[in-house]
């Protein structure tokens, strides 16, 4: 077996975020680190957005991220601390698009470990130096310096160990240019200890690093934040507690202006505001510093472990110091803040726990002071400052006064919401989904608390509908935009081909009709109409070309064929216009610009065969299948016209390519059979410009072009198939050939500019997109209807949208994933603002749509109902309106220690995390959780249904008034609904949960398949208290503690109804534990209670127990995977997988359909077959086929382990003398007389949640040409981790394709070095070995190699360039897309 890995969704849990100006001078950019992905953002505050640059796969565990910047430079580097054990010094450089290591410094060993100094990092705010510390002893300190060449340099680490000492937090002090100093929060190992902050300081010149000096503070201080010294502030730190927050500084000025001791260190205490009915004790989770050199002034604003803002600002003298500490109340977000950025344009980043990532802008900085949740503490006079050093405490010198407690405030007051970074974070269960289109999607449980939902991901380009359809009266042939001139930015005109006629429509400000003085030609059908040169149009049709010079109706002129001959085809760019005569000749123009003409060049006969020139062909074109194609560039930057266009036959399949020469003369270049009938071409130059700035300057000379250059010629032919191949614009010559079968219908492409990029788009059973993203092009599917005919529409309200037609209407849709990447405001005029497409944060274009849940979604489950499907038809057009398809999903909601603050029944799930101040929902609409005692849940079990619908979007919502969709919607955006919940928190005393759920339709195995019912069971936990509860309150904590409320279980069957879907209660059953892993098992339901397997049958009042296999593992069941209706694999909490077997009984059973009636109704017996010999914290599991079972653990570990083939065979010799009957195991023992093989492991970096099977790259089996093949042959493994990140394991069907990329993983380690310095090997194999597992991530990365080293890696494999990044794209598109 042999495993191909390949990550589709990157990590979106934001762990670290630092902002800096990395790529250019000036610039508002943000870095932020998801596990083991370093993300690079661009924020535009014009647009009020973040632009994604770049990302990177470090291949190692990021601990600490932080930026410094050099004294007299402009931008700034990067300092990260991984589990490499290297301290890594990086610079963004935007022209080759990654990260570049500058240093790499080891420290210590690999891993996260307690004496490694890899957790806590400071950077000292000059960027002189930044300090590195482990959680007990180690310490060191690193001088960042530049050389003569201006390059960053790094001296060796100082020390300063201490042993018996643990460390909280690391914060730089602020002393202007002495020498730097760090404050750490640190506590020594004895009982009596206290917890001290503690200064270091680096002295320069003796090139040291001391410990300085220490004070006392409070015992549950947890963060710090820097306070600005030197000439911008008073120094010291900001110190976080439980209920206060306290400034503290340790260091004063003597007269000869040098930085010592204070005598009676400074302290200013005040209580934190807290929310009403709130238990005490908050605290402050993150905070972040604004600072405003120029102004002098600065404030702090800090998040809540309830999600509270807290604006704290101090009041301080050159003279006195500091005089006054303030918090305000300011604002609340859903969830508490991982970290947050405020930006010197007014925004602030906020990372959220369990939820999205979110751009806020500032309304106002300014607090009122009549406003409740406010704390001021002051100095009543400085000079009778008495401290009590010992005690840290102050003595009546300070007054606190204030409105300490608040109300949360329903709606954003001080900020607005105008943008969000989707976040997947935590995943905590998945599974895929066949939509009635034929292709999967992935129905995932992701969020925490209030910020939990259900969401479907599936592959493809987020479309939106901007407006109703327009209604043209006639089957529209080609449609058209025009702008009104060249500096035009968006679009005047809609030209409309019909059979006969054509229609122009002039587009307003808020309307779009029909104007008659365009000057267009309007009883033709036009074959090509655009903008052409500076300000005038082209409009060729059956008997001409016409030209309208400079937009004026009195000077159009046209030019006519010579008679008989009439127009075949045409195309045109803005300066050339090709067209092709029924006489087979070509006939070239081009635009006159300084007499604003357009003149016929070049005249070449016999080019094509004829297609009936003496016959009278004013018919419709779409009647005659003999017509030829024509395709030509855009004109690339810098050039005056394109060189080459295209042109092919629609009787033969020969495509040939044409040169224009210098002279205008027309010379045949290169000639391509296509595989099928040509339907349509394209040529483009997916070519871009990069614009950047000098390190060091930014006048215009120091601005940076580079032009990379991709001409491409794409095919569309008749059987469904898409050609694409590059183009040497220079000879013609064709090479890299790809074809990808889109579906049974003609394919029709055509080239747009979608936010000024070159972009193709690609018609056919479905619209496709293909753009170039880097060096790769990439197609992906658009999440809409098929449409007919599109061409690029720009207008204000939809600067990147499309103008669709389909049938006798037209839609205007917006891109609504398409982003583009701009350069700076400040760069110079004359250079051109590059427009890149990129994806989102997702990594590949991945479309999302979501229903909002109460509490957090633990898991999913899908219930095996009988699909409902309603259609309706149009007996006036003849077309099938919709059908309907619905698809339910059990979704498991639980959270500890919460209340819910409104009753069940007047939820609102389908609202906005952040509610604006105009349109967002109050508090008692979203139902936000209250904290509450330990061992209290708020749990339930919600029935969602995932509906699609596919429709004719010709027809009238009105035709369907009780339909509840609008049948005018082009979109075929699939959405997930609330249907049904089960609620299960009867009274807050009865400390009710569920832990997990099972479907089945075979349960208690009677009736026929027709009245077979679909039965939901529930393991329900009652006094449930995790394990490492946090409890605060030393009451509650005994009471949850007491022998009477020790947890048990019950198990609660639903049934769930055919048509509505409405969960019917059956009846309960009580275990004596919670149970952790249910299963559908024949026509029983397999639990799994404590270490033992048990069997139930549905009774009339309660659960029958059928059969137990007792100590079936060590420790815990946590996981069952049922394979071929006779076997399961049962994972333990530690001890790996085992592997059982059902025998049913002696006597016969009355039916021998598994899935259906069941073997045996009375009596049977398990047999433990084999297990596995080393321990894994099994976490899930899913079984791949009846011998083999694909797992992962607690640590990030996916494995496979398979029963060996010798014995996969045998019968029930299989058994060996581990044979059980309804019993317990041959003196208790768990094990197997035989043992499970390894077949592959490897290591994916996060604990991986959920498995199930499935691919994701968006085609249907038509697509990829496996209908009618078996299923295994098209699935992969599709994992799910807790950080968010979705991947596959792939099978590598062939041995070429497994020899290629063992070749390509081979080469790759060779010349390939990580950011980090982290071993690849090391890395995949961190816990186990990695076995027969690729990494199709690494084998990506041979595109960000030196163009010399991709040839020497390609020789090594003895193939060419584009022979390997061909197989290397087609085995992502393959599984992926």
């Amino acid at each position: 077996m042999k495993l191909y890995h390949l990550t589709a969704i990157p990590p979106t849990a934001v762990n670290h975020m630092t902002q800096g100006s990395f790529t250019a001078p000036r610039q508002q950019e943000l870095i932020t680190a998801a596990t083991s992905t370093l993300h690079l953002y661009r924020l535009q505050p014009k647009q009020s957005q973040l632009q994604p640059l770049f990302r990177l796969d470090t291949f190692c565990q990021i601990t600490q991220l932080s930026t410094f910047r050099l004294p007299g430079t402009r931008r700034d580097h990067i300092v990260l601390l991984t589990d490499s054990g290297n301290l890594t010094v990086l610079q963004a450089d935007i022209s080759t698009r990654t990260f570049i290591r500058l240093h790499c410094e080891p420290f210590g060993r690999t891993g996260i470990r307690r004496c490694v100094p890899s957790l806590y990092l400071a950077v000292e705010p000059r960027g002189r130096a930044c300090m590195i510390s482990a959680v007990e002893r180690q310490k060191f300190c690193y001088v960042l310096n530049r050389d003569g060449e201006n390059r960053v340099t790094i001296s060796s680490p100082l020390s300063c160990h201490r042993s018996n000492v643990v460390t909280y937090s690391t914060v730089a002090i602020d002393v202007g240019f002495e020498n730097p100093m760090f404050a750490a929060l640190e506590r020594a190992y004895s009982s009596n200890a206290q917890k001290m902050l503690v200064y270091y300081e680096l002295d320069l010149g003796l090139n040291t690093l001391v410990r300085k000096m220490q004070s006392s503070v409070r015992d549950s201080s947890y963060v710090m934040l820097m306070v600005p010294g030197g000439d911008d502030g008073p120094g010291g730190v900001l110190l976080c507690s439980e209920n206060y927050v306290t400034y503290r500084n340790l260091l004063e000025e003597d007269d000869n202006g040098n930085l010592t001791k204070l005598k009676h260190p400074c302290q200013l205490e005040t209580r934190l505001p807290h929310r009403e009915f709130m238990p005490s004790g908050t605290m402050i989770v993150s905070g972040t510093m604004y600072h405003d050199r120029k102004g002098n002034a600065f404030f702090f604003l800090l998040c809540t472990e309830h999600g509270d803002l807290v604006k704290a600002d101090l009041q301080w003298t050159v003279e006195g110091g500091v005089t006054s500490l303030k918090l305000a109340y300011f604002d609340s977000v859903p969830m508490p803040s991982i970290g947050m950025c405020i930006f010197r344009s007014g925004y602030l980043f906020l990372a959220l726990e369990g939820s999205d990532s979110f751009l806020l802008q500032f309304r106002t900085v300014d607090v009122p002071e009549d406003s409740p949740g406010q704390s001021i503490a002051r100095i009543h006079s400085a000079s009778e400052m008495d401290v009590d050093t010992e005690g840290g405490k102050s003595k009546d010198d300070i007054r606190r006064t204030g409105n300490f407690e608040y109300k949360r405030k329903p709606r954003l007051e001080f900020l607005l919401l105008v943008a969000s970074i989707e976040s997947l974070a935590p995943l905590l269960s998945h599974s895929t989904v066949s939509l009635q289109s034929g292709e999967t999607a992935l129905v995932c449980a992701t969020g925490r608390r209030s910020g939990g939902s259900v969401r479907l991901i599936r592959r493809g380009i987020g479309v939106l509908q901007m407006s109703e359809p327009l209604s043209m009266g006639s089957r529209i042939r080609n449609i058209f935009a025009c702008k009104k001139n060249a500096e035009s930015l968006h679009d005047s005109f809609i030209v409309v081909a019909f059979d006969k006629r054509t229609k122009v429509l002039a587009v307003g400000e808020t309307k779009v009709e029909e104007t008659a003085n365009s000057g267009f030609e309007l009883h033709q059908t036009t074959l090509c109409a655009a903008q052409i040169g500076s300000s005038s149009f082209v409009q060729v049709y059956r008997q001409g070309v016409r030209y309208i010079a400079s937009g004026k109706v009195e000077d159009a002129k046209e030019w006519k064929p010579p008679v008989p001959s009439r127009i075949t085809a045409a195309c045109c760019n803005s300066a050339q216009v090709v067209v092709c005569l029924s006489s087979g000749a070509l006939v070239y123009f081009e635009v006159d610009v300084a007499n604003d003409l357009l003149l016929e060049v070049e005249k070449v006969a016999g080019a094509l065969q004829p297609t009936g020139e003496h016959e009278d062909i004013t018919h419709g074109i779409a009647e005659d299948d003999n017509m030829p194609v024509l395709a030509i560039a855009d004109i690339s930057r810098g050039l005056a016209k394109a060189s080459i266009f295209a042109v092919a036959d629609k009787a033969s399949t020969k495509v040939r390519l044409y040169q224009v020469q210098a002279n205008g003369k027309l010379q045949a270049l290169g000639l391509h059979v296509a595989p099928a009938v040509v339907e349509s071409l394209a040529l483009t130059d997916f070519g871009y410009v990069e614009t950047m700035l000098g390190s060091n300057s930014r006048k215009p000379e120091a601005v940076k072009a580079i032009y990379d250059p991709m001409l491409t010629l794409i095919i569309g032919t008749k059987h469904g198939a898409m050609v694409r191949l590059s183009v040497d614009s220079v000879t013609g010559a064709m090479s890299g050939k790809r074809s990808t079968f889109l579906g049974p219908d003609p394919v029709n492409v055509r080239v747009v500019r979608l936010a000024g990029v070159p972009t193709c788009l690609v018609m056919g059973s479905r619209p496709w997109l293909l753009f170039r993203q880097g060096s790769r092009l990439i197609m992906s599917q658009m999440c809409t209807s098929a449409f007919e005919k599109a061409a690029a529409f720009s207008s204000e309200q939809s600067p990147d949208g499309l103008i669709a037609a389909t049938d006798s209407k037209l839609h205007l849709l917006c891109i609504d994933i398409l982003q583009a990447i701009t350069s700076s405001g400040e760069l110079p005029s004359k250079i051109p603002t590059p427009c890149v497409p990129v994806p989102t944060v997702l990594g590949s274009m991945f479309q999302l749509s979501r229903t909002r849940t109460l509490g957090t979604p633990r898991k999913l489950i899908f219930i095996e109902n009988e699909p409902v499907a309603k259609r309706h038809s149009d007996l006036a057009n003849g077309h099938q309106k919709r059908e309907k398809h619905l698809s339910l999903f059990g979704v498991i909601e639980a959270d500890h220690r919460a209340k819910c603050s409104i009753p069940f029944s007047k939820k609102v799930l389908n609202t906005d995390l952040i509610p604006d101040s105009n349109t967002g929902p109050a508090e008692d609409d979203v139902g936000f959780m209250k904290p509450s005692v330990p061992g209290s849940w708020v749990s339930q079990m919600r029935i969602v249904r995932l509906f699609e619908e596919n429709e004719d979007p010709s027809l009238d919502a009105q035709d369907d008034e009780d339909d509840e969709f609008d049948s005018t919607n082009l979109l075929q955006d699939d959405g997930i609904q609330a249907c049904k919940e089960i609620e299960l928190v009867r009274s807050e005393e009865q400390h009710e949960t569920v832990l997990c759920s099972c479907s089945s339709k075979s349960l208690g195995g009677s009736g026929t398949a027709e009245q077979t019912l679909c039965y939901l069971v529930l393991s329900i936990a009652k006094n449930l208290v995790p394990s490492g509860t946090s409890l605060r309150h030393g009451k509650v904590a005994k009471k949850a503690q007491e022998p009477n409320r020790h947890p048990t279980g019950a198990l609660r069957v639903y049934r769930i109804e055919r048509k509505s879907a409405r969960p019917i209660f059956v009846h309960e059953t009580v275990i004596e534990e919670p149970s952790f892993a249910l299963a559908a098992f024949r026509d029983m339901v397999a639990v799994g209670i404590g270490r033992s397997i048990r069997l139930y049958d549905l009774g009339k009042q309660r659960l029958l127990r059928k059969g137990e296999y007792k100590y079936a593992v060590r420790n815990r069941v946590t996981a069952i995977a049922v394979s071929g209706g006779d076997r399961m694999f049962v994972g333990d909490v530690q001890e790996s997988v085992t592997l059982f077997k059902y025998i049913a009984g002696w006597e016969t059973g009355r039916g021998v359909d598994y899935g259906r009636v069941g073997m045996e109704r009375h009596g049977g017996r398990l047999v433990c077959i084999a297990n596995d010999t080393l321990c894994r914290w099994v976490v899930s599991l899913v079984a791949l086929d009846y011998s083999t079972v694909c797992g992962s653990d607690k640590f990030g570990n996916i494995f496979v382990l398979r029963l060996p083939q010798e014995l996969a065979s045998m019968g029930d010799e299989l058994m060996g003398v581990a044979t059980i009957e309804n019993g317990a195991g041959i003196g208790g023992s768990h094990k197997g007389a035989h043992q499970l093989h390894l077949e592959a492991c490897v290591h994916v970096g996060a604990t991986v949640i959920s498995l199930t099977l499935g691919h994701l790259n968006g085609r249907t089996e038509l697509e990829m040409g496996l209908e009618g093949k078996e299923k295994s042959k098209q699935e992969a493994v599709v994992y799910a981790t807790m950080d968010g990140a979705v991947g596959v394991l792939a099978p590598l069907a062939t041995w070429n394709e497994a020899e290629f990329a063992r070749l390509v993983e081979h080469e790759m380690r060779r010349r390939y070095s990580t950011v980090c310095g982290r071993d690849h090997l090391a890395y995949r194999s961190a816990f186990y070995a990695l076995k027969n597992v690729v990494d199709g991530d690494l084998c990506e990365m041979l595109r960000a190699l030196p163009h010399e080293e991709v040839i020497k890696c390609c020789s090594s494999i003895g193939q060419s360039v584009s022979d390997v990044m061909k197989r290397i794209d087609e085995l992502r598109e393959t599984w992926i897309g």
